[in-house]
Parts: C-alpha cells; structure tokens; sequence
C-alpha cells in the first residue's frame, strides 16, 4: 500500500484530520491533539502532496515543502489507511510503509508497535530527534541553532535554556493550536476554537468561551514529567585490599576417650512401710448398703454384724450387751449394727430370716452365724472362735 508519497514530514506542526476523541498519552509523550485539517496559503508552505503545512516561523531546517528531508506527509488518514485490521495498532506489515526512523522515533513504549497516539506524535518525536545530536533527550548549546529566538522562548517552559523533548513537543501543539486565530486578536474563540481544543477554553469576562496561548500551553506542559536529578559521576571502583592468608587451621586431635561406665547395681529393695492398723471403735458401728463393703467386707479385724430391729424385743435385750463387748478393749473384733427395716438388700443378699441375727465376717468373708441373743462372756467366745 503507498499512502500518499512516502512518510513524514516530520514537523511537529502536521495537521492531522479529526478522528474522534484523541488518544491518551505514552509515558514518554504527549498525544498531539488531532485537529481539524487546516491550510496555509501557498506562499505559506504547503505540502503539496499531503496537505499538512509546516509553519514558516518556526525557522526549523528544511521546512516547506521538503519537510525535514522525507518527502510526503503524516496524519490521521494514513493510520486509518494502515491500519488494515482496525486494531487502532499498527504492527507486523502494517509498518511496512512507515520509514525505519519515523517508526523507532514513534515507537515510546520500544515494544515494535505503534498505537494511534504514538503515530500522531512520531513526526514530532522525529523532527526533535534529527535535532538532538548528541541523542540525551535534550536540544541545548548548538542543538538550538535551528529555532529562532522567539521560538526557543515560547518553547522554553522552565526557562533553563535548554528544550526537552516535552516542552519541544509542546510548544509545536500550541504554535499548531494558535494558527486557528484568524483574526489575529492573540485569542481562539468561536469555531477557532475546535473540538480538540474545547476541553481547555476558558470563560472570558464577557462571557466567551475563549483560549490563549499562555493558558494552552500551560495546561499541556503539565503532562511532562519532572525532571529527574543530574546524575552525578560514577564512582571510581578502588582495590580491595591485601589481606595475608589466614594461618592454618590447628591439627584436629581427637578427645581423649571416656572412662568405661561403672556396671548398672539396681537399688535394693526398700520394705514397704506396714500400713497403719485403724483404731479399734469402742461403740457399734450403724451401717448400711451404701458402707456395708468399707466396714465390713473390708475391714482388716474381724466384724461381728447385727441385723436387729427398733421393734424387736429381743434384739433391745440384746443391743447392751453388745454395747459392752465393743467397749472391751480385750476383744480385737468391731461390733457393727445392721436396722434390717433399712437394709432389706443385704437382708436378702445373705439370707437374714429372724431378728436378731448375729453373723462374723473375717477377711470379708462370713466365718458364722447365729439366730438369736446370747451373754456377753459367750458372745466374745463365740466370735473368737469363728474369726480363726
């Protein structure tokens, strides 16, 4: 595909046909508004074949006609042209009419591709490229020598006496924005002002919608990035110094071995301490279900039991007599009494048929058992006697 000639009139001041809304700007640029197509006179400098003209103020090198040493022009209409997918990216052999220094001077972000954006500020990227000699990003000293002095000043938004390429490519937006002031009043207003531009206007005393260029350019210059610090020299990298050799380690001696352990003697066996024997009681013990196996059944002297009731004669005519023998320290037996009325599980647990009952337990078993009362002296042999 040939767009129009070949490429790029690389002014910054290429006027570029309205597209739509304009593209968003690169981290290394500022997305040249598109305005709408406009013309200069022909003793003005036009570009015959594209149709985009180059302000003779600028004194740039090279300008009308010739452009800045490539024939043809760039704008708007030849990216919708290449653009063959409608990606609103060039890449691959959509590039292939693009001049190998337009695309390297568009390219911002290095990736191989060119976005609208980038397309739209190539021919200012360029043009400020040609001009940088010494290629640092900064047109100063003999870099200049192609701006006239009003330019140079205009262009000049920090006052340092250098141009970045920020400021180079904002100051051709504004000259380019300012050649809409057809009636020379210093201000756009009206349809000088174009749709690119609306965003910045700003309401006069009289009520007008209007644009100055000082206003223009200061909006515009605060999308450049600040200027970083001058790095300073490199330093000087300096020997490192002798260091003599560490002296050798020292040999490794082994430890000397340990003693062999002495042979295990078990300790000897300690004799458990006799348990204490529980004191005697002197008077009956009152028992029942819920004590029965603590007092009796594991009691460790023999147990004489009697199950009696509070309506029994015989067994009141009996319970002195116990009282005594349970009060004689002679006897190595506790007496324990039973109330049958409220112990009629054990009663039927060991088979208690009359009142009283007299029975011996010994080592929690039942060693005798008698129906009925006796004398003391015979109670104490009879229980003797079963508790061998």
């Amino acid at each position: 595909m040939t767009i129009g000639s070949n490429y790029a009139s690389a002014s910054p001041f290429a006027a570029y046909q309205a597209q739509g809304p304009a593209q968003p700007a690169g981290p290394a640029q500022i997305a040249t508004p598109r305005l709408v197509n406009w013309r200069l006179s022909a003793d003005r400098a036009q570009v015959a074949t594209g149709g985009d003209a180059v302000d003779p103020r600028l004194g740039l090198p090279g300008q009308a006609s010739a452009g800045y040493g490539v024939p043809g022009a760039v704008n708007a209409s030849d990216f919708d042209m290449l653009d063959q997918n409608r990606d609103d990216v060039l890449s691959g052999t959509e590039l292939a009419n693009t001049p190998a220094d337009f695309r390297q001077a568009a390219d911002a972000d290095g990736n191989g591709e060119l976005t609208r954006a980038e397309h739209a500020g190539g021919a200012g990227r360029l043009a400020f490229a040609r001009q940088d000699g010494n290629g640092d990003g900064v047109l100063s000293g003999s870099e200049l020598a192609g701006l006239d002095e009003a330019t140079r000043r205009s262009f000049d938004a920090d006052g340092n006496g250098e141009l970045s390429r920020c400021e180079y490519m904002t100051g051709a937006q504004v000259e380019r924005a300012m050649a809409q002031d057809r009636n020379g009043d210093g201000y756009l207003s009206g349809n000088e002002i174009t749709p690119d531009l609306a965003g910045y206007a700003y309401q006069a005393a009289d009520g007008r919608k209007i644009l100055s260029r000082d206003h223009l350019k200061a909006q515009l210059i605060k999308a450049c990035p600040a200027p970083g610090p001058t790095p300073g020299p490199l330093p000087v990298p300096q020997p490192t110094p002798f260091a003599p050799p560490a002296p050798p380690p020292t040999p490794f001696a082994p430890p000397a071995p340990l003693p062999p352990p002495a042979p295990f003697a078990p300790p000897a066996p300690q004799p458990l301490p006799a348990p204490t024997p529980r004191p005697r009681p002197t008077q009956p013990v009152h028992v029942d279900a819920s004590n029965f196996e603590a007092e009796v059944l594991r009691s460790d002297i023999p147990v004489l039991v009697d199950f009696y009731a509070d309506w029994c004669g015989p067994c009141r005519a009996l319970a002195p007599t116990l009282d005594r023998a349970a009060a004689n320290a002679a006897n190595n037996f506790k007496v324990v009494k039973v109330n049958a009325d409220q112990a009629r599980q054990l009663m039927q647990q060991y088979g208690v048929q009359g009142l009283p009952t007299l029975m011996v337990f010994n080592r929690g078993q039942e060693a005798g058992r008698q129906l009925g009362g006796m004398s003391q002296g015979q109670l104490e042999a009879w229980v003797r006697q079963q508790a061998r």
